[in-house]
């Protein structure tokens, strides 16, 4: 509280400094359709979460609920 006392007596009232288009923004995966797969790189068969959007791949993680993971 007093470092925001302090800012204000000092450089008078200050700005939000967050732009309107960054507070629009947000994560490319909101909206987007979720598959589960297997990574086809090794034997172990690891689950995956694939985000589609539009009829192409977004983004692709690891699937946190898979006991392989």
């Amino acid at each position: 509280m007093r470092v925001v006392q302090l800012l204000k007596t000092h450089a008078g009232r200050v700005p939000n400094p967050v732009s309107e288009s960054t507070r629009q923004a947000h994560a490319r995966i909101r909206g987007a359709d979720v598959a589960v797969s297997v990574c086809p790189y090794c034997a172990v068969g690891c689950s995956q979460l694939i985000y589609t959007k539009d009829g192409r791949i977004i983004d692709i993680e690891g699937n946190y609920e898979s006991p392989i993971n």
